[in-house]
Parts: structure tokens; C-alpha cells; sequence
């Protein structure tokens, strides 16, 4: 069975914070905030499925490390869109990098004159 996560309910209550002091007339610019930092929200996702792939064991849920980095880098270069006006359309082969680097890294290299492996989701490491 599958442990449940931290990351839910701290972002329940971070947004039931936020919207509690703004109904107490503090006046946060929701919509501003929403449209200028919402890749970071990628980014933290990302970060979580690489932590959750790294703390789990190298043996386990290979998708999450590939996940996880298609989700920074998603995250990363909308940031680089909302905030220094950075095209997407000129950004975008970053993507065929990272899922090349992700592949790489679920390679598992020749040991001693025997073909290298792929890692995949179960496979002994």
C-alpha cells in the first residue's frame, strides 16, 4: 500500500490561510499571483516526484524521476515566459534534452564486457 503524502494537506492549508486573511480585508492580489507564479507550482511538483523517486529506492517507480524533471523544466520555462518575457517557441527543444538526460539516467552502463541495460520500473538495480 502507498503511503500518503505531505504535500496535500500543506497545500490545503497554505490556501486556507491565504484565503483566510484575505476575507479579513488584507487584500491579496490572488489573480496577480496566480498569473505570474503558477509555474512554480510545476516546479514543486517535480521536485516531490524526484524526492519521492529518491527516497523510495532506485528500485522503484522509475516514472517519477522522469515525471518529476519534465515537470521542473515545464515549470522552469514557463517561469522564464510569465516573468522575463523568455518565448516559449524559442524554449521549447529544451524538453527533447531533458527526456533524452532522463533516458540516460534510467540506463544502466556495460559492466565488464556485457551490453548495458534499461532500468525499467521493477528491475533490480
Amino acid at each position: 500500500m502507498r503511503k500518503a503524502g505531505i504535500a496535500g494537506p500543506v497545500l490545503i492549508i497554505v490556501f486556507g490561510v491565504l484565503f483566510l486573511i484575505n476575507n479579513f480585508g488584507f487584500g491579496l492580489p490572488f489573480r496577480t499571483i496566480i498569473r505570474d507564479f503558477w509555474p512554480f507550482l510545476l516546479i514543486a511538483i517535480g521536485a516531490l516526484q524526484i524526492t519521492q523517486h529518491y527516497s523510495a529506492g532506485f528500485g522503484s517507480r522509475s516514472g517519477t524521476l522522469t515525471g518529476g524533471l519534465l515537470m521542473i523544466t515545464l515549470g522552469v520555462l514557463f517561469a522564464l515566459q510569465q516573468l522575463a518575457d523568455v518565448s516559449f517557441r524559442s524554449t521549447w527543444p529544451v524538453l527533447l534534452i531533458v527526456i533524452g538526460l532522463a533516458g540516460l539516467l534510467q540506463f544502466r552502463g556495460a559492466s565488464s564486457g556485457s551490453a548495458g541495460q534499461w532500468r525499467g520500473g521493477n528491475a533490480p538495480r
